[in-house]
């Protein structure tokens, strides 16, 4: 679950391939135009052809805030998603993430896109944000929200935990999987 914080201490995780496809470009971008997203942290998990333009963007702004880990064992992925407080993966083009899977799974309530299998697990203002792929604006008002509200980190969380359950869990996946053979 999600750790009890502060609006200013918030973190915001994404994990996944660093590409232009996947967002994260996006993601820095809108996270460091923000006043509001100052005193709140953003972990960057996982490599790609964008990590060290990022990174160079960062140290060269002297942005203190971000971290990048490259890519980690499942162990530190797992403590890296137990200890934020939202994940946020704003992708241009899906199947369904296993990210997104392992961040619900903990309880972490989601900011990303519409797109591929996302909105059969994320409902908009239910259990995260659905924002359009490439609105960085919309990207930046989402993540303030929970700055603004963080209530909506609890309310989100338990939405995602009941989710997971009902949607991803053992006993749904095998009726599912079973009910293609009946």
């Amino acid at each position: 679950n999600p750790r009890s914080a502060g609006a200013a201490e918030l973190t915001f995780i994404f994990v996944g391939w660093v590409v232009e496809m996947k967002g994260v470009k996006d993601l820095v971008t809108a996270f460091t135009s923000s006043s509001s997203l100052e005193s709140c942290h953003l972990r960057v998990v996982g490599a790609g052809d964008l990590l060290p333009s990022l990174e160079n963007y960062c140290s060269a702004r002297q942005i203190e805030n971000i971290t990048f880990y490259h890519w980690a064992k499942r162990r530190e992925v797992n403590r890296l998603l137990g200890s934020s407080d939202v994940f946020v993966l704003p992708t241009y083009a899906e199947g369904f993430p296993n990210s997104l899977l392992e961040a619900m799974s903990v309880g972490l309530p989601a900011i990303t896109t519409p797109v591929g299998a996302i909105p059969d697990s994320i409902t908009d203002n239910v259990n995260g944000f659905l924002i359009e792929p490439g609105n960085i604006v919309q990207l930046r008002l989402s993540m303030e929200k929970f700055v603004a509200n963080p209530g909506l980190i609890e309310k989100f969380s338990s939405a995602n935990l009941s989710k997971v359950r009902e949607n991803h869990g053992l006993a749904a996946n095998c009726n599912t999987l079973l009910s293609f053979f009946n």
